[in-house]
């Protein structure tokens, strides 16, 4: 008796462990599936990205090089992330900028004249 139910048990283990692997595998290959086309979000991000582009190349806005100068001046410390933004019809970067004392300030800059609008938390 001993035989065919170590058998079994071992088949069902063996079972178990194969699917177990497989589902494994399968759920990447799910995540990886979705639809990649951009959503309106990125589209729009797209846009103000060219319209920046445009910009900077026509002279009507400044580089981002020369506004992180800019920003530097003003709050000195560590960039720790760029984000572009759209405001009333005008292309706004946001920086978060970590201070030498470990604070995070926000600063938002007019991207075509490079005049500080906003410091948050300075």
């Amino acid at each position: 008796m001993n035989g065919p139910a170590r058998l079994t048990y071992r088949q069902m283990m063996t079972t178990a462990c194969v699917l177990t692997l497989l589902a494994a595998l399968t759920v990447p290959a799910i995540a990886d599936g979705t639809d990649d086309r951009p959503g309106p979000q990125a589209v729009e991000a797209d846009d103000d990205h060219d319209a920046a582009r445009r910009a900077v190349d026509s002279g009507a806005a400044l580089t981002l090089l020369e506004l992180k100068r800019i920003v530097g001046e003003r709050v000195p410390g560590e960039i720790v992330s760029v984000k572009l933004d759209r405001e009333d019809h005008k292309l706004v970067y946001e920086f978060r900028i970590l201070t030498a004392n470990g604070r995070l300030v926000e600063a938002e800059v007019d991207a075509a004249t490079g005049a500080i609008l906003e410091v948050e938390n300075e």
